[in-house]
C-alpha cells in the first residue's frame, strides 16, 4: 500500500502543467503554392484590396524560385492584412518557358486557412493564353505568344467569394 501511495505520489509532483504552445497564425494575408517548378524564376503574387481599382507593384510579393524536379513549397506573406478581392500568380524568366506541375496550395488569413488540392487548383484559378493547362495532370506549361511571354494565374471569383465568406 505504501508502494503505491509513493507512487502516487511521484505521479502527482512530476505532472505539473507543461508550457502550452501557442499557435501564432499570421494577420497577413498567406499564399502557399505546392509544386514541381522546371526553370529558374521569380514568381510574384499581386493583391487587390477592397475599395482599389488596379493592381500595382505596392500590392506585390515576389520570391526567387529555383528549378527543382522535387516538389518545392513557395511562400507569399503579403502585407495586407485585409480580404483581397483580386489575387494574380505572375511568373516568367528570361529563357521565356516555363513549366509547373501544381500539388497543392492555400490561403490563410490568421487562423482561417482555405486548402485547394491539386484537383481542384483550375476550379479557383484561370491561366491566361500565355498557359497551357492539363487539368488531368495539373500541369501548367507557359509559353510565348505574338512574342510576348507573361503567363498569369488568376483567382476566379469562386475563390475570392469563398475567401469573403470564410475569412470574415
Amino acid at each position: 500500500m505504501r508502494k503505491i501511495f509513493i507512487m502516487m505520489l511521484f505521479a502527482l509532483i512530476s505532472c505539473k502543467d507543461s508550457p502550452k504552445e501557442e499557435v501564432n497564425a499570421s494577420k497577413h494575408l498567406t499564399f502557399e503554392l505546392s509544386a514541381t517548378v522546371y526553370y529558374d524564376d521569380v514568381f510574384k503574387l499581386f493583391y487587390v484590396n477592397e475599395g482599389q481599382q488596379h493592381i500595382t507593384v505596392d500590392q506585390m510579393v515576389k520570391v526567387e524560385v529555383k528549378k527543382s524536379t522535387e516538389i518545392q513549397t513557395i511562400n507569399f506573406t503579403t502585407q495586407s492584412q485585409e480580404i483581397p478581392t483580386k489575387l494574380l500568380l505572375v511568373f516568367g524568366n528570361d529563357e521565356k518557358r516555363q513549366k509547373l506541375i501544381v500539388n497543392s496550395c492555400s490561403v490563410s488569413l490568421g487562423y482561417d486557412k482555405i486548402d485547394i488540392s491539386r484537383d481542384k487548383f483550375f476550379q479557383m484559378f484561370i491561366p491566361n493564353k500565355y498557359i497551357e493547362y492539363d487539368n488531368d495532370k495539373a500541369t501548367a506549361t507557359a509559353g510565348v505568344v505574338n512574342g510576348d511571354f507573361k503567363p498569369s494565374f488568376r483567382a476566379r471569383e469562386i475563390l475570392i467569394d469563398r475567401m469573403l465568406l470564410e475569412f470574415d
